[in-house]
């Protein structure tokens, strides 16, 4: 999915029975969205059974409209999508209920399998975030490229980046003696760590 784009024809629509994974959660922060009962854009989007193309033209056009405001104030403000413990901010909150959101497959790193899906999860993902945590700094390979797939290695780099330099990792390609390519996220923390293995994994499982 694509991040903040500049002129998309229209921003990239999140699986209805992912958006529902944050339904609490924005209860919870008092998310003005959360409070609308069936006139909200999530209403539309179960009536249409997460299907967008079901959606009436003025749906689409709210949700541009929405979704062109939210990130514009985030481009001015350089604010961050993600609170200290790894949540998504109540920005980030409002957008996923109109099903989207700039860090995508972040978020569904987060969510990689059924079994995590949980509210206890998006409570404290990371209890060990920030100081508690913190280590010497840590190269953690997420993927290896044979020499000949450099394109390959440095699209993947591309996404590592958009992805995990918000959590603060720094992401590089290394080239090894024997011709291999390796995409490495330094990180100084163990959240940090946890964070770009479940991102390698998502990845890797076609998930990202």
């Amino acid at each position: 999915m694509q991040i903040l784009d500049e002129n998309p024809r229209e921003h990239a629509f999140l699986p209805l029975r992912f958006v529902e994974r944050w339904v609490k959660a924005a209860k919870e922060e008092n998310i003005a969205e959360a409070r609308k009962g069936n006139a909200s854009f999530l209403a539309a989007y179960r009536r249409a059974k997460g299907r967008p193309e079901r959606l009436t033209e003025n749906w689409h056009e709210a949700r541009e409209r929405f979704l062109k405001k939210e990130i514009a104030a985030i481009k001015l403000s350089g604010e961050h999508l993600f609170d200290r413990k790894g949540r998504p901010t109540r920005r980030h909150l409002s957008m996923i209920l109109w099903a989207f959101s700039p860090r995508a497959a972040l978020l569904q790193a987060y969510w990689r399998n059924p079994a995590e899906s949980s509210i206890a999860l998006f409570e404290n993902p990371f209890p060990s975030f920030g100081r508690r945590g913190s280590m010497e700094p840590k190269a953690v390979v997420l993927l290896r490229f044979a020499y000949f797939a450099k394109d390959r290695a440095e699209h993947v780099l591309d996404l590592a980046r958009r992805d995990l330099e918000e959590i603060g990792a720094r992401v590089s390609l290394h080239e090894e003696d024997d011709g291999e390519i390796e995409v490495i996220a330094r990180v100084s923390d163990t959240a940090s760590e946890k964070v770009v293995q479940m991102w390698a994994r998502g990845f890797t499982a076609g998930r990202l």
